[in-house]
């Protein structure tokens, strides 16, 4: 029978693709970064060790090339076998043979995935808490069956992206033909003036700035989970996303998992959030073969956030804990943002019993266990009706006392009582004529340290951007003042002054 896989589909292609990379970054030491691989995914033990020697050199060497006869002594290969790879050291060539290898590397956890359920289904009837492999054998099959399913939707919408390639990917646009079509007159696209988009280049501003004030009352860090709870249309991804660059900024591994917003949407609101200037992120969504735009996300792509945050935006069936808790365990994301938590829900007729199971999922997920050292989740999740009015202004919610704000989300019994960290977040109604308004964080819930406490920020929400404020006490005042910005700190330190490592 024929084959009609394509060649490059076929298994020995993986290893092929692995010594045309490898040679490309003995020739190249950029083209380890530009593949981004990880070691484990090397189709064979001696591409393995090799490309593990070229990782690590790379690291502790930037730009530095490495001769063949040191890669064989360190990773103990023959010299023969090292000599022997070569590649053309090119950054496309370098992104598909990582393709290539990636996607092998998949279909090789698949199969060991499958040859684990045939042998769990050789020894049926067992007992699901029977211990094995440093967890349960019913955990093993729902683990095994997660991947398996995982395996089988489009990778658009079960693979994480990296911000990096989402950047570049919004630089390639194209503007649909014939324009953007609205069903409702007035300008098709929203632009800061009648002429370009304002020069968004200056990728300025830091996003971790802003966690001065949070991080001296919130303790986000491993194995928390926390709640962000808020009114809808007020800044919850804003800030949640701000969130997320900062702490890749740091270094971390971050994992952003969007339920309603798309990548291209994501990209425009980091470049805007970082941009110098009031800068629209619809103007730059919006701003198609932008010189400036496209100048943004490439610097986006080359710093360590476009390293470290990863973008998911999953769909249909793909769109549950379950393949959240296998994407971030396969990124080994120490911090994880979920937004929002209640569309990551399958639609069940006991919504509150669903939601108590998927809080217990992440809590799961935010702890240490074999292999996984823990992470940091935040949830974001919106207000329920009754709760409106409390959520109203930063004055009212200032005023409440703490305790009447746990459970204030939707089907916040089962979730907000189960975190270690529940933060209610407001922001006051636009005014007329003023680009900023003031927003505030208070911390109403809190199993580790203080258990109350507030940060103030003025809001740019045209840019999404926070920036810390300082508020007289609340008993100092009835009215908070008008926004004014302080002096930003640039301290790099975790939120809530925890390590992640």
């Amino acid at each position: 029978m024929s084959d009609f896989r394509e060649h490059r589909d076929r298994p020995e292609a993986a290893e092929r693709a692995a010594r045309q990379l490898i040679g490309a970054a003995i020739v190249e030491p950029a083209a380890v970064q530009w593949a981004d691989v990880e070691p484990e995914a090397m189709p064979t033990l001696e591409a393995v060790a090799v490309w593990r020697v070229l990782v690590e050199h790379t690291r502790a060497h930037p730009g530095v090339r490495v001769d063949e006869i040191t890669i064989a002594s360190r990773s103990r290969v023959p010299l023969e076998w090292v000599g022997g790879c070569d590649g053309i050291a090119t950054e496309p060539d370098a992104r598909n043979l990582a393709a290539i290898i990636r996607r092998h590397a998949e279909r090789r956890k698949l199969r060991k995935s499958a040859d684990q359920l045939v042998e769990l289904a050789e020894r049926l009837p067992v007992d699901p808490a029977e211990s094995i492999d440093g967890g349960t054998v019913g955990e093993a099959l729902q683990n095994a069956v997660a991947r398996i399913l995982a395996a089988v939707e489009p990778p658009e919408a079960s693979r994480p992206v990296q911000l990096a390639d989402a950047c570049r990917a919004f630089a390639e646009r194209t503007a649909p033909e014939g324009g953007a079509w609205f069903p409702w007159p007035g300008p098709a696209e929203p632009t800061l003036s009648t002429g370009p988009v304002m020069n968004p280049v200056s990728l300025a501003v830091k996003p971790w700035d802003a966690w001065t004030n949070l991080a001296s009352i919130a303790a986000i860090g491993p194995e928390s989970v926390a709640v962000l709870v808020g009114p809808t249309g007020r800044g919850k991804t804003a800030l949640a996303l701000q969130m997320a660059l900062a702490v890749a900024a740091a270094g971390h591994p971050v994992l952003y998992a969007s339920a309603e917003l798309p990548a291209d949407e994501l990209v425009a609101r980091s470049i805007a959030c970082k941009a110098s200037g009031g800068i629209p992120w619809r103007a730059i969504l919006t701003a198609y073969g932008d010189p400036n735009v496209k100048h943004a996300a490439a610097d986006l792509a080359a710093m360590p956030e476009g390293k470290n945050l990863y973008l998911w935006t999953p769909t249909g069936r793909t769109r549950n804990v379950d393949a959240l808790q296998l994407v971030a365990r396969q990124l080994q994301a120490r911090f994880i943002v979920v937004d929002y938590l209640q569309r990551f829900i399958d639609d069940a007729d006991d919504k509150r019993l669903a939601v108590m199971r998927a809080s217990g999922q992440l809590r799961d997920l935010s702890r240490k266990a074999p292999g996984w050292p823990g992470a940091a989740v935040l949830a974001v999740s919106s207000i329920g009706r009754p709760k409106y009015e409390a959520f109203a202004t930063v004055d009212k919610l200032r005023a409440l006392p703490a305790d009447d704000l746990v459970g204030s989300g939707k089907e916040a019994g089962e979730l907000e009582y189960d975190a270690t960290l529940v933060l209610a977040y407001t922001a006051d109604a636009p005014t007329p004529g003023q680009a900023e308004r003031l927003a505030l964080v208070r911390v109403v819930k809190q199993r580790a340290g203080q258990s109350e406490g507030e940060a103030a920020f003025t809001f740019l929400a045209a840019a999404g951007r926070f920036t810390p404020l300082e508020l007289p006490p609340r008993s100092e005042t009835q009215t908070p003042p008008k926004p004014t910005p302080t002096g930003q700190g640039n301290a790099r330190k975790p939120l809530g002054g925890r390590s992640f490592e």
